[in-house]
């Protein structure tokens, strides 16, 4: 058969007319829509059996139709007639939008076109006509047939919804602008909405601007997330974001006694600290206290007594901890120090240049002369600074070797002066004077 023209001025007014007319299917007609045959195909590929005239399809809400295909038969006296002599079209309305189907001669089947949007829920009204159609049969004289049905949505039991974070412990760390990335399952359709919520106060909220399927989490605590569609469809996941994970320090006893010129610390234990060599050690000493070495290590080597602070810092998260202890004089002679300055309680300005500082030492039993060491590179009990800062000096006893430390802190005050000058004019004659 030749492929004809389509007269558009013939056909439109005939589908209107026979959609108006809503001409439902009877057995006389030259042909007809074969509902046993027509089938609807949903997006996951499942199809389901297209339903009678006015009849309702319920599709689980999650699912949009892919395709459709609608089968037409004819009265037997009939087929080869059409064959011969006619073209067909199909026209599918479907909310605003009208559709113009593909025709298969060969299968006498429609389909939606290629690329076609998927479709969902609501009224499908189907026109087919046959142009150029001249019935030669009285009891077969329809060129037009029109068929509808609805789309209604209904719950899906089948729905899931499931949050994945970027990390396979969903954790914040104590690094500066720490966040998780949590993934939502994405809305199965544009008919549904997805919204994130946060538990506080004994309920879920909503989070103000959360309404994709991603969420960037910077606040421990427990999560939500939402989707909901039509037929009343409504599912959710929770996932809890948890606090950083930080170590625990001690130093057991708190309190320790300084009987050698050089002892370690011991005691120290650290727990929740991750995998093996996780964890970074920095010690502090004041009060007098005097770190000889090891200060990164988790037993440093100290020579004075007083007050000593470690500080552990969880390398994999950046979580620290902190935990004292006190060393007090044993039966050794304590090198004690004590700075003096020159002029003394006098900051640094712009008429003190120089401060002098001289380091006072003695020992709590006995005598015996001693070497300084000032962290200026000054050796000598005396350093003259010019420079704000902390000095620190160690005092060594030649004839034991214990040492013993103080710091002298000098300060600076070079702020300039606040001037303004002001006056009852902005004018001045000749002549004149403003005081």
């Amino acid at each position: 058969m030749k492929s004809k023209q389509i007269p558009w001025g013939i056909v439109l007014p005939l589908l209107l007319s026979g959609f108006a007319a809503g001409i439902q299917a009877q057995t006389d007609d030259c042909f007809r829509i074969n509902t046993a045959l027509s089938k609807i195909t949903l997006n996951t590929g499942v199809e389901m059996k297209l339903p009678g005239y006015g009849d309702t399809l319920r599709m689980p809400c999650s699912k949009t139709i892919y395709n459709c295909t609608i089968v037409i038969d004819f009265d037997p006296n009939t087929e080869k007639y059409f064959e011969d002599s006619t073209q067909f079209v199909a026209v599918l309305s479907y909310k605003n939008s009208t559709i113009i189907l593909n025709y298969d001669k060969a299968a006498n089947t429609f389909r939606l076109p290629p690329n076609q949007p998927p479709l969902r829920d609501g009224t499908y009204s189907l026109i087919v006509s046959s142009i150029n159609c001249l019935p030669p049969l009285a009891t077969c004289d329809n060129c037009t047939i029109s068929y509808w049905h609805q789309v209604e949505y209904i719950n899906d039991a089948g729905l899931q919804v499931i949050i994945k974070p970027d990390s396979l412990a969903p954790l914040l760390t104590c690094f500066p602008g720490s966040q998780v990335t949590l993934y939502g399952t994405p809305p199965p359709h544009n008919g549904f909405k997805s919204k994130w919520e946060i538990f506080q106060n004994n309920n879920f909220t909503d989070i103000p601007g959360a309404s994709g399927a991603v969420y960037v989490a910077s606040q421990a605590g427990m999560y939500r997330y939402w989707l909901s569609g039509p037929g009343g469809c409504t599912i959710s996941d929770t996932i809890a974001l948890d606090t950083p994970q930080r170590p625990d320090a001690l130093v057991i006893p708190d309190t320790q006694t300084l009987s050698a010129c050089a002892q370690k610390i011991t005691g120290v234990q650290v727990s929740n600290f991750g995998p093996p060599a996780n964890l970074q050690f920095g010690w502090t000493a004041s009060s007098n206290g005097l770190l000889i070495d090891g200060a990164d290590m988790k037993n440093p080597v100290v020579g004075a007594p007083g007050t000593y602070t470690l500080k552990v810092t969880r390398l994999d998260n950046g979580c620290t901890d902190e935990a004292g202890v006190l060393l007090i004089p044993g039966p050794i002679p304590v090198v004690m120090v004590q700075t003096v300055a020159t002029p003394g309680g006098v900051p640094l300005d712009c008429r003190i240049k120089e401060i002098n500082l001289r380091a006072i030492a003695s020992l709590s039993a006995g005598s015996s002369p001693f070497t300084y060491a000032w962290s200026n590179g000054t050796t000598g009990p005396e350093t003259t600074v010019s420079a704000p800062g902390a000095y620190s000096v160690t005092v060594t006893a030649t004839t034991s070797g214990c040492k013993g430390a103080a710091v002298a802190n000098v300060q600076q005050d070079i702020s300039k002066p606040a001037i303004q000058i002001s006056s009852p004019r902005d004018t001045v004659c000749s002549g004149e004077k403003l005081r």
